[in-house]
């Protein structure tokens, strides 16, 4: 039996991969469980929510400044959530 060579246009291309669409940032309750303020953690946090600030602009070219200037906002707004909720439980 004589088989032919597949020429390129003939060859089985793969399946296009599928992007995964961003998620949202996530708007879990926020559990303290200490009083003691951490730095690195803050800073991590702001890089996430940054992430996913420059995910939800699609991720296009633009000013990491600004989506980290959006980030620091939202995570302060956080912070003083937790800190409010700190003042309820110790009254």
């Amino acid at each position: 039996m004589h088989r032919t060579r597949k020429t390129k246009s003939e060859a089985v291309m793969p399946a296009p991969m599928k992007i995964a669409k961003p998620r949202a940032p996530r708007r879990t309750p926020v559990t303290v469980t200490s009083k003691v303020f951490d730095p690195a953690a803050y800073q991590e946090e702001i890089a996430e929510a940054a992430y996913y600030v420059w995910l939800a602009r699609g991720n296009a070219p633009g000013s990491a400044a600004d989506d980290w200037s959006q980030a620091e906002s939202i995570v302060r707004e956080r912070y003083q959530g937790k800190k409010r909720a700190l003042a309820a439980t110790s009254d």
